[in-house]
């Protein structure tokens, strides 16, 4: 589709499901995320972010993980969500395993 080949565009669809609704429509923002083709760093950002603000710390870490294995590099931003989304899910040995990457990187 049209969308999946626009990263900008899907991005800014991601920004308005997961933060400008009430309640925000997090199964929308997977879904919205799935059809982007080669979603970049900007948009893993935004679908772990949401995913911790919405209480899902495994769904940020199943986002992470397949930033990895895209071969994308995470940034600061990444680990700031990833370890939030860590302490609210009390996922300690995770946020650990975050954390020691992020040490690396």
């Amino acid at each position: 589709t049209g969308m999946s080949r626009n990263v900008f565009t899907a991005s800014r669809l991601l920004v308005t499901t997961s933060f400008s609704l009430d309640p925000p429509n997090i199964p929308l923002a997977y879904l919205i995320f799935s059809q982007i083709q080669n979603p970049d760093v900007y948009s893993y950002n935004i679908i772990i972010k949401a995913s911790s603000r919405a209480s899902r710390p495994l769904g940020s870490l199943h986002f992470y993980q397949k930033l990895l294995l895209q071969g994308l590099s995470p940034n600061e931003y990444t680990f700031c969500f990833l370890l939030a989304s860590c302490a609210q899910g009390l996922a300690l040995q995770e946020g650990k395993q975050v954390h020691a990457h992020f040490i690396k990187h």
